[in-house]
């Protein structure tokens, strides 16, 4: 019976105790700190060897700033259990109370405690970290590798750490000492980006990379760094090098090309696909480069806006000697379709309507057929051919279901056909419908349509100008559009409709090459509208276009007014970049 007694006591002590470490977790996670140091602390007399009751006390009483408070407490603690992560802890005690000197002796018995152990000196560098003592991190990973006798140990942090103190030497590096461990190539750009801090390191990463160059792996790196550094030429060598090396057949230099390409540097990108080419079809991505290297000719043309006359004829001529090389397969396709989108952009609709019927009436279902049906129907109502683009939008929506984005685009179209007919009510139910699928493309489009409709539906005169110009801003007719939008203006007595009507107008004048009378429409809602909703866009527009014509003063003027009277505009970082360039191209 006494036995049992004794043993009941027992169970019932240890329930006690639980419970109280229950209730102690419970204050802590609520954020009460108080109640909690205290409760951990009666536990932690009950058991001095328990580390939960330590480590929970500890915890409380730091998130209440009482690092001096607990100094004594770790200290008596300390001399029953000698542990490194003990003088760890008191060594960052005595850190944050002011005590540096006793901080750096406990520290060095914090090492001494447990020397060949690697987590003695990975707890103690992250508590050095947290600290902000970033070298005295370093100088106790440094140590570890020492007194482990291993040289490339901590790699990972170390790189980091060396990213933050600036030291681009050490940092190359542990760099490539990573990446040797681990061949992640991505990690290791990143951390020989966050190097790349100034000139002299430029040069060093480029000696080290450089001089390591002959191994594959650090050729990939080498070229990486070239192509970060835009020294193109040099980078395009390398890669053809780790091509021929990897018996790619091309791979290597299709993806500099393709990325080059979105990069903009159109240049660099065609001499790598021509050079992939010239390989014939022994390479599997000749048919690709061949359709890339129409495509990035147009679009390094259409940058320069020169992509007109015997250039669009040059381009389209590639796209069909493409076609003819490789028919009936999805680059053919590609091409035809991108024929079509080029003599649309040219203004040659009927030229562009003839490609389209080759893919519309493709027997069997592709992507292409889907796009062409609706460029076509696009078309249609450009050429004022309304009945016919409603055939063709609907039978995108009755038939193509399943190819949502052009399903809901044809939808929208359909609903924008009714409100530029100056069918309101019916128009609000159609963009009303296309909102309930919030995933679609167009479902913001659609908000912006019937917001703009009830805000305006008792002003129907100032609406259906407004909306006849947009039909003939969306037709390409940017004369009459422009004239219709002042004139909307001139008769909007509500103002978000002469607010629209005035940045339209500015956007047309744009296109149409008349900055100075874009700047005047856009000066007109400032002086109208000082503390308006799209001051934000007026100021830094004008900024823009001063920026382009080189009046860098009155840009910056715009500019900085934007910073200063619209701090939480979506206008803000671009107009610090401005800034930024125009200080650089005037120093």
């Amino acid at each position: 019976m006494v036995l049992f007694a004794t043993y009941t006591s027992e169970l019932s002590a240890q329930t006690y105790l639980a419970q109280k470490y229950k209730l102690a977790r419970s204050f802590e996670q609520s954020g009460d700190f108080v109640n909690a140091s205290r409760l951990y602390l009666e536990l932690y007399g009950s058991d001095e060897q328990n580390e939960n009751y330590f480590n929970g006390y500890i915890r409380a009483m730091k998130e209440q700033n009482k690092f001096s408070a607990i100094i004594p407490f770790v200290e008596k603690h300390i001399i029953k259990i000698p542990t490194s992560d003990n003088y760890t802890l008191l060594g960052e005690l005595y850190w944050r109370a002011g005590k540096a000197e006793k901080a750096e002796t406990v520290w060095a018995k914090a090492i001494n405690a447990e020397s060949n152990s690697q987590m003695t000196y990975e707890n103690l560098a992250m508590t050095q970290i947290s600290l902000r003592l970033f070298q005295k991190a370093i100088d106790t990973y440094v140590l570890g590798r020492k007194n482990l006798n291993t040289a490339e140990l901590f790699a990972d942090r170390l790189s980091q750490l060396y990213s933050i103190n600036g030291d681009y030497r050490n940092g190359t590096r542990e760099v490539l000492i990573l990446y040797a461990q681990t061949g992640n190539i991505a990690l290791a750009e990143g951390r020989l980006s966050a190097l790349n801090i100034n000139p002299d390191a430029e040069k060093y990463i480029y000696s080290i990379l450089k001089d390591k160059s002959d191994k594959l792996a650090y050729k990939q790196l080498f070229a990486w760094f070239l192509t970060s550094l835009d020294r193109n030429e040099e980078a395009i060598e390398i890669y053809k090098e780790i091509d021929n090396e990897r018996h790619s057949r091309g791979r290597d230099v299709y993806n500099f090309a393709l990325n080059a390409a979105n990069d903009g540097n159109y240049d660099i990108a065609i001499k790598g696909l021509q050079w992939l080419i010239a390989k014939g079809k022994e390479s599997p991505f000749t048919v690709s480069a061949l359709f890339k290297l129409a495509k990035t000719t147009e679009m390094k043309f259409m940058q320069a806006g020169k992509l007109e006359g015997e250039t669009a004829e040059s381009i389209i001529k590639q796209y069909r000697s493409v076609i003819e090389e490789y028919p009936d397969t999805p680059t053919a396709l590609e091409c035809t379709y991108n024929i079509a989108l080029l003599y649309k952009r040219l203004g040659k609709l009927d030229k562009a309507l003839i490609e389209l019927d080759k893919l519309v009436n493709l027997r069997h279902y592709t992507r292409y057929k889907v796009s062409a049906t609706l460029m076509q129907a696009d078309i249609y109502f450009m050429k004022n051919e309304t009945d016919k683009a409603i055939l063709a939008y609907k039978f995108i929506v009755d038939v193509y279901k399943r190819s949502v984005k052009e399903h809901n685009q044809a939808l929208y179209s359909l609903a924008e056909i009714e409100y530029f007919k100056g069918n309101m009510d019916s128009a609000l139910a159609h963009f009303t419908k296309i909102t309930l699928n919030t995933d679609s493309d167009v479902a913001n489009d659609a908000l912006e349509k019937i917001s703009l409709i009830e805000a305006n539906k008792n002003f129907n005169k100032a609406l259906s100008l407004y909306a006849q110009a947009e039909k003939n801003e969306k037709q390409e007719k940017l004369q009459n559009a422009l004239e219709l939008f002042l004139t909307a203006a001139k008769s909007s007595k509500p103002e978000n409709l002469y607010d629209l009507s005035l940045i339209k107008a500015a956007k047309i004048e744009l296109k149409l090459g008349k900055t100075h009378n874009s700047i005047e429409h856009l000066s007109e809602l400032l002086k109208d509208k000082a503390k308006g909703i799209h001051k934000d866009y007026c100021l830094f527009t004008i900024g823009e276009i001063l920026f382009t014509e080189k009046k860098y003063e009155q840009a910056i003027e715009y500019f900085t007014k934007l910073l200063k009277e619209e701090p939480k505009s979506i206008y803000n970082e671009n107009a610090r970049d401005y800034i930024r360039q125009i200080r650089n191209r005037t120093n």
